[in-house]
C-alpha cells in the first residue's frame, strides 16, 4: 500500500484472442480521477507476442505500422473539464458500437503506438486509450 493506503498491484495478465469484438478498439479510461502533475495511475502493457493470420501477417495492422496501441490527449485537470467533456467521458463507459463511432470523431487522431514482441509500453490510463483488434491469432 502506499501512503494514503491505496493497494499497489503487481498487474494483470491479459490474453486477447482473435476474433475480438470491436476492430479498431474499444476506447475508453481505467481511471477517471482528474489529471495531476504531481501523481497518476500508469500501467505498462508488455507485447509477449502479436497476432498473425494464416500467412505470418499481421492481420491488416501491418498498415497503420503494426500498431496495436491508440492513445488520445485528453487532459481533465478540474471540475470544468469534466463538466466540459461529461458526454466523452459517458462514452467511454458504455460498450455501444454509435457512442464509439461519436468517440472517435470528438476526440481526434490517437496517438498511435507500434509494437513488436517483447516491447513495454508505459501510459496514463487516465487518458482514454484502446487496444486495436484483430481476426486470427493471440496477443
Amino acid at each position: 500500500r502506499d501512503k494514503v493506503n491505496r493497494i499497489q498491484g503487481g498487474g494483470l495478465p491479459r490474453i486477447m484472442m482473435g476474433p475480438t469484438r470491436w476492430k479498431r478498439g474499444f476506447i475508453h479510461a481505467d481511471q477517471y480521477a482528474p489529471l495531476s502533475s504531481r501523481e497518476g495511475l500508469f500501467t505498462g502493457n508488455i507485447y509477449l507476442q502479436l497476432p498473425t493470420d494464416s500467412k505470418g501477417e499481421d492481420n491488416g495492422v501491418k498498415k497503420e505500422g503494426n500498431s496495436q496501441l491508440h492513445i488520445w490527449n485528453l487532459e481533465m485537470k478540474n471540475q470544468i473539464d469534466w463538466v466540459r467533456h461529461q458526454n466523452i467521458l459517458q462514452g467511454m463507459t458504455v460498450q455501444d458500437i454509435e457512442m464509439q463511432i461519436q468517440l472517435r470523431k470528438a476526440l481526434g487522431e490517437p496517438l498511435k503506438i507500434r509494437v513488436d514482441p517483447g516491447d513495454l509500453v508505459l501510459f496514463c490510463v487516465q487518458k482514454p486509450h484502446c487496444a486495436v483488434g484483430f481476426m486470427d491469432g493471440i496477443r
